[in-house]
């Protein structure tokens, strides 16, 4: 998870991914890995992507705002991309 943090902050977004889907191995249902995958897909700019890993921490704490507000802002990003983009 740490190493997943570090790349995120150096904007390694790819790699960071990878590191958080890896904890998300060991625990399928650990939801802060998830967010932060959803962050480095949104920060990449793969919005559907993002989605679905926020999604993904609803179904195991429906209760996570950060999740529910990222879903919002993702999809107002989607929402108001130019065409052809």
């Amino acid at each position: 998870m740490y190493k997943g943090l570090a790349l995120y902050n150096l904007g390694d977004y790819d790699n960071a991914i990878i590191q958080f889907l890896k904890s998300t191995e060991l625990d399928p249902n650990y939801a802060t890995a998830w967010l932060w995958t959803g962050n480095c897909h949104a920060s990449a700019k793969k919005y559907k992507e993002a989605i679905e890993a926020y999604k993904k921490v609803l179904e195991i704490d429906p209760n996570n705002q950060d999740a529910a507000d990222q879903i919002k802002k993702v999809d107002s990003l989607m929402n108001n991309k130019p065409e052809g983009k």
